[in-house]
């Protein structure tokens, strides 16, 4: 019963994938029409008004109900921080109310949503000491711009005076805090069965693998939770951490969740993202069920010594074979997953596979870049060269695999590469071809 419960239906087992928080039944749902307008403010923001320019991080609270912004400014050379919350009033269809407390400001704001792209309102507050009212005027200037506008509440002796607040989306660097956020985001589409995030947060070629050997497709887990049987209840995420390596990442965390039917756990989960066209998505996501408190925890040693392994993998069976190494590094009941669905069973298959690519790159080689492990796993980022018989022409390109361990030896490994580079580098369309 893991994040996307696809394996009660379809595999007979638990799966997962990383997802934080997520609640329903006793909270009423927020408006789509006001939930869409939220949306707008999710990002990392710079801001200018007439006396002072500032940067603003906004995105959703764990469960989906408010945006959380962080705002940081530097008013005379000082640096102020500030917090906003930003949610649905509660009651009403279009309303949306905003407070954010800080050292020097104390405001309370309520807009009605007129429009896609305006809101209007009223707010109050305390700014330096000096108490104000305002009528507040929100307008989007498309995606990755807005303003706003307060104007003063007088005695109408004199016009009044208006601040207006111009926030551009910046583009972040901090990759890290991006898939931690779109991880969250899966979240609250699992659970209101947002089917259109859950596409595109997942890659087509998505593979979710099982730590009982099970191979599950995205078009799998969407018709799983389409379906009546799907019943997560709750969800909730510890210690996510994002490792980035280039335009691959890898992150890694604890998932505990509950059921309608009273059910509930707790795994160890690894998500590998891709980033094409400065977007991530999730290409491949493994779980492992934690059972007792050992493998909750699992030792420092245990990852060290599996790291060992996997670098005796290239060592000693891809780069300069050992027959002698295949059975101390491989289990007896290995399984290789490759892109597209491709599978090798068995310590054989594998070795004859290996055989044929060096046949085709006589010089082939892997060069280890990042390795990180955790529990029963070992996730690497690394580098494979060689040169084709064919036309003598040389590739090097980008893999990422994520290597599950038993008994001390790999069992399992999924497999993800950059073919289409070392396609174009060899000028070669098949390039396991010889004929």
């Amino acid at each position: 019963m893991r994040r996307w419960m696809l394996g009660m239906t379809i595999a007979g087992i638990v799966l997962s994938a990383g997802a934080c928080y997520g609640q329903e039944g006793w909270l009423p749902p927020t408006p789509q029409k006001v939930r869409t307008m939220l949306e707008k403010f999710v990002g990392t923001w710079n801001w200018q008004d007439e006396m002072v320019q500032g940067t603003s991080v906004c995105r959703w609270d764990p469960a989906g109900n408010y945006v959380i912004c962080q705002d940081e400014a530097m008013p005379g050379g000082v640096r102020l921080f500030a917090t906003r919350l930003i949610g649905w009033d509660g009651v009403s269809q279009d309303e949306i109310v905003m407070y954010e407390v800080g050292p020097a400001i104390h405001d309370s704001s309520r807009l009605r949503i007129v429009s896609d792209t305006i809101m209007e309102g009223e707010g109050a507050g305390v700014w330096l000491g000096n108490k104000y009212s305002d009528k507040v005027r929100w307008e989007s200037q498309g995606a990755d711009q807005f303003r706003i506008v307060g104007t003063l509440k007088t005695d109408g002796s004199e016009p009044p005076p208006t601040s207006t607040t111009m926030y551009t989306r910046l583009e972040t660097t901090d990759d890290a805090q991006e898939l931690i956020r779109l991880e969250e985001e899966l979240a609250r589409a699992f659970i209101e069965r947002d089917m259109a995030v859950i596409d595109r947060i997942n890659a087509d070629s998505m593979s979710l693998g099982t730590s009982e050997g099970k191979f599950i497709t995205k078009d799998d887990v969407l018709g799983y939770v389409r379906s009546d049987k799907f019943d997560i209840d709750s969800m909730a995420c510890e210690d996510l951490r994002a490792k980035v390596y280039g335009d691959m990442a890898v992150v890694t965390g604890k998932i505990r969740w509950t059921d309608k039917k009273g059910g509930s756990g707790q795994e160890l989960i690894t998500d590998v993202f891709l980033k094409r066209d400065s977007r991530w998505q999730m290409v491949a996501t493994h779980a492992s069920k934690i059972t007792d408190d050992k493998a909750e925890e699992p030792s420092r040693s245990s990852s060290e010594t599996n790291k060992a392994v996997f670098r005796r993998l290239l060592a000693e069976i891809t780069n300069d074979p050992k027959m002698e190494s295949f059975e101390e590094v491989l289990h007896e009941d290995f399984v290789f997953h490759g892109p597209g669905g491709y599978q090798l069973r068995g310590i054989d298959a594998f070795k004859d596979s290996l055989e044929y690519v060096r046949k085709v790159f006589p010089d082939y080689h892997e060069a280890e870049e990042t390795t990180i492990a955790q529990g029963d796993f070992v996730a690497s980022r690394w580098t494979s060269t060689g040169t084709h018989v064919k036309n003598g022409k040389k590739f090097k390109m980008t893999n990422m695999t994520i290597d599950r361990f038993l008994d001390g030896k790999i069992v399992e490994i999924w497999y993800l590469c950059d073919n289409l580079t070392r396609q174009k580098q060899l000028g070669l369309e098949d390039v396991f071809a010889l004929d």
